[in-house]
């Protein structure tokens, strides 16, 4: 009986503690194999294999789901045992906010096209109404939870101890050393499907357990930004002050490993806008008569000063990256092509491939078509029939820039491949219509050049961010057909103009490529669940951050609130930032939510949590 009164006065229900763990710690780790099929939308419109290995996202999605339902399951249980539990903040305007995201999403989803991924995701993502339904419910419970004081030791420690595991992981990666990659690491992601192989993944980057370095990215930017404020903020003599200086160290490790200028983008503005809140703190409280504060602001100008200069003198990848977009979007350096193949264009009955070693020219005859290059006929070094087409054959034929470059030749069709001296392929398909060549899309159906893909801004530095100008350029007017509900979560790849091949050979290197993802949170949104739905997720953010802000200059709380406050307000910042180009992902996403959550359950927090809360 005693046990319950004390948990009563802390205002802890320590099986949602427990979940809340699980979802900061536990499933952002989860990486193995899964055979996954492709689904009916997907097969035979943006993928050509019926099923995919997939490491990283889909085991994640269903934990993120089953997990949800455990958390509701349990509340539910309290409601019918009639037992307080936890005191949800159901009627608060946060929740409300939260209410119309999720019903948006909904909407979005009966109304989609895509039903099956609406519902349940895509391939490779799996960000479907049940985890964006889920993503609602973590923040909810993250938000009731950490507006008791005590809890947000909790939830502090919770994020503590991801940032050491994923932190760990990462850091070994930025040196040279993946985890993944070696026998034992091998066997338990593949388990067995092990043939004695190691693991070589496509990464140049750290990537953690997040999917990809821009996620990792993602998740150190708002991770540093939370450990600094805490080093920061918190007594000298708190001892936890000297663990979040150290846990800094990984986490801004991660950042600079993954290479992501989206990363350092969000941590930077995160540090900008704590700078800001703390002038006008510092000065309006009188703070600079304490030597503890002022010694504060100046380590925090100090590391301002000194983490850009140290990046800028060691010219990090990262570094370069953000010289690179700097420069094209100031107009100081045109946005060179860096692809070997530069065009494809159509002339009656020749089609040419524009490439950096001289124009191939590909002219169909009543007989073989004839390839010329620099002026030059090519000659067919060798003929073989094709296996799998009846009267078909393929062309071999030396071809500048390249180890060969092959001609498909079957019905009306020309293929025409181009290997390079990695073994690396890019197709070109056309038809010979009797009338001319024209080109077709990656499943054999006729491109109408004269109608190209809407377009708006970014003209002239389309290839901005790894082509991402171009990206964007095509997602924004999707936008406008997706106003108040969206073609349904995660069916971007769906409604992106994938017949766009001439585009997306000159500003993505091949015209077949599949653009799967928008490379922004606030795209991906607003063309998978609505417009509308990303107006809910922005007041959701700016109501928090200027509530938040309006709370640190005031000085409410004890000093360990205090510091927890600004701590996730600086990361929800950096996340936000870093979001601009970068995709809400199952691997991060989860984590943001919380933290949102928690920072709203942080000014929630009343006189007596903020008591039992101080550290």
């Amino acid at each position: 009986m005693a046990n319950n009164k004390k948990n009563t006065a802390l205002g802890i229900d320590k099986v949602m503690a427990f979940f809340l763990m699980l979802a900061v710690i536990v499933i952002p780790l989860i990486v193995r194999i899964r055979i996954v099929p492709v689904g009916e939308y997907e097969y035979g419109i943006i993928r050509s294999s019926s099923a995919i290995n997939d490491m990283f996202s889909y085991n994640k999605a269903v934990a993120i789901c089953v997990l949800a339902a455990f958390m509701i399951a349990y509340l539910l249980l309290g409601i019918i045992l009639e037992e307080k539990r936890l005191k949800l903040k159901l009627k608060a305007l946060p929740s409300y906010l939260m209410y119309a995201y999720v019903g948006l999403c909904l909407l979005s989803s009966v109304f989609s096209s895509y039903k099956s991924i609406a519902f349940w995701g895509i391939s490779e993502r799996y960000e479907g109404f049940f985890v964006l339904l889920s993503y609602g419910i973590f923040f909810l419970v993250a938000m009731s939870f950490a507006s008791e004081g005590a809890a947000v030791k909790y939830m502090v420690g919770f994020f503590s101890a991801s940032v050491l595991l994923i932190g760990i992981i990462g850091t070994m990666q930025t040196f040279g050393f993946d985890i993944f990659a070696t026998t034992p690491g091998s066997k338990f992601v593949l388990g067995k499907y092990y043939g004695g192989q190691n693991l070589e993944l496509k990464f140049e980057s750290a990537y953690g357990t997040l999917y990809n370095p821009n996620c990792l990215g993602m998740y150190s930017g708002m991770m540093a930004s939370f450990m600094l404020m805490l080093a920061l903020l918190l007594p000298v003599k708190n001892k936890f002050k000297y663990v979040f200086a150290v846990l800094f160290v990984p986490a801004f490790i991660c950042m600079i490993g993954s290479d992501s200028v989206g990363g350092l983008l969000g941590f930077a503005c995160a540090c900008a806008f704590a700078a800001v809140i703390g002038i006008v703190r510092f000065f309006k409280n009188k703070l600079y008569k304490n030597k503890i504060y002022l010694l504060s602001a100046v380590a925090v100008a100090a590391i301002c000063v000194v983490l850009p200069a140290a990046l800028v003198a060691a010219n990090s990848t990262v570094i370069q990256k953000v010289r690179i977009i700097t420069d094209a979007v100031t107009g100081k350096t045109e946005s060179a092509n860096p692809y070997f193949y530069e065009d494809f264009t159509f002339d009656g009955d020749t089609a040419t491939i524009v490439t950096k070693a001289g124009d191939i020219h590909i002219t169909a005859t009543e007989d073989e078509p004839v390839v010329e290059q620099n002026g030059i006929v090519r000659e067919v070094q060798s003929s073989t029939a094709m296996e799998d087409r009846e009267n078909g054959h393929i062309n071999t034929y030396l071809i500048d820039g390249l180890k060969e470059g092959n001609l498909q030749i079957y019905d009306d069709k020309l293929v025409f491949i181009g290997r390079d001296n990695e073994g690396n392929a890019t197709n070109f398909l056309m038809r010979n219509t009797g009338e001319g060549i024209v080109p077709l899309d990656k499943f054999g159906n006729d491109v109408d050049l004269d109608n190209p893909a809407p377009s708006i801004g970014f003209k002239g530095i389309e290839r901005l961010g790894s082509g991402r100008g171009y990206i964007w350029s095509r997602s924004i007017p999707l936008i406008l057909n997706n106003i108040i509900i969206g073609s349904g979560p995660d069916s971007f790849a769906l409604e992106f103009p994938q017949n766009d091949i001439i585009p997306k050979l000159q500003y993505l290197g091949n015209p077949y490529i599949i653009v799967d993802k928008p490379h922004s949170v606030y795209l991906q949104t607003a063309i998978n669940t609505g417009l509308l739905s990303l107006i809910a997720i922005l007041a959701l953010v700016i109501i928090y951050i200027v509530q938040s802000a309006v709370k640190f200059v005031k000085g409410e709380g004890t000093s360990f609130i205090k510091a927890a406050r600004l701590a996730c307000m600086a990361a929800v910042i950096a996340y936000m930032a870093a979001a601009a180009t970068t995709d809400s992902v199952v691997s991060v996403a989860p984590l943001f939510w919380i933290m949102l959550g928690t920072g709203y359950g942080i000014n929630f927090v009343k006189s007596s949590g903020e008591a039992n809360g101080e550290a």
